[in-house]
């Protein structure tokens, strides 16, 4: 299965010589704040794209 990761991306990580960080950088709870705000803020983007293009049907 081909990666969904763009290839410019692919090369820079494999050029990357800095190992991961074994600590994460925001703590698990913040994580999965901030991934439930990105989810409802990519809704909103969709939603209003939607009504701008005249597509106001509910696609689920």
């Amino acid at each position: 299965m081909p990666s969904r990761t763009p290839a410019k991306i692919q090369l820079v990580l494999a050029l990357d010589p800095a190992p991961p960080s074994p600590v994460p950088i925001l703590p698990e709870a913040a994580m999965a704040t901030l991934a439930e705000l990105l989810l409802e803020a990519a809704g909103c983007i969709v939603v209003r794209a939607r009504e701008e293009a005249g597509d106001d049907q509910d696609h689920r």
